[in-house]
């Protein structure tokens, strides 16, 4: 049928996320094979690590993505936060310096959303929720009853929702910084403690 595109993708054993983009190109993430990009014109496109090249992806195990408002994908890796600019097509890093206290909590991030005023929200793995502006590179930071953060979602409040590896789920308030555990410690009605995802 019309508008239909058949293309054959290899990206890898295990494929972590699928992501469309505002230019309708469906982004492949894997453990293996980084990331594979289905352009809306039909052309796959790769993007692996190349150790000679600093502007290349920092790890072949990617985990998820998210666009912000200016068009840039940010994307989640075993070993660092990297941003793509598509006008450049390069790769900028995020990653933790035991020297800053300022800078990112971990460097293997499982999740990544981004709200409307461009504050990126990033759960990582042994670590914290960050949030910082991409513009000032300043982390803030909440911590979780557990350290292991597997997914975040935030809602129409504003507030944050965050799953956990053990610890339950729990609801950030920004604002104050307040933090809600939903968990069986708590006597909260979850029938669980390790949450893999949130809609």
């Amino acid at each position: 049928p019309k508008g239909e595109i058949d293309a054959h993708i290899e990206c890898g054993y295990f494929v972590n996320q699928i992501y469309r983009d505002s230019k309708d190109n469906i982004w492949f993430s894997s453990q293996d094979k980084g990331v594979t990009v289905l352009t809306k014109s039909g052309e796959i496109k790769s993007f692996r690590h190349k150790p000679s090249d600093s502007n290349s992806l920092m790890s072949d195990f990617v985990r998820c993505f998210c666009e912000d408002e200016r068009g840039n994908m940010w994307l989640g890796t075993f070993i660092s936060l990297d941003c793509y600019n598509y006008e450049s097509g390069k790769f900028s890093h995020y990653v933790n310096d035991p020297a800053n206290p300022a800078s990112i909590s971990h460097n293997s991030i499982w999740d990544i959303k981004i709200n409307s005023q461009g504050t990126v929200w990033v759960s990582t793995y042994y670590g914290e929720i960050n949030y910082f502006s991409p513009g000032y590179e300043i982390y803030n930071k909440y911590k979780m009853p557990s350290q292991i953060i597997t997914c975040i979602i935030q809602d129409n409040s504003g507030d944050l929702w965050v799953g956990t590896g053990g610890g339950g789920l729990c609801r950030v308030n920004p604002e104050t910084g307040k933090v809600k555990v939903y968990s069986k410690s708590t006597s909260s009605a979850i029938s669980g403690e390790h949450l893999k995802c949130l809609y």
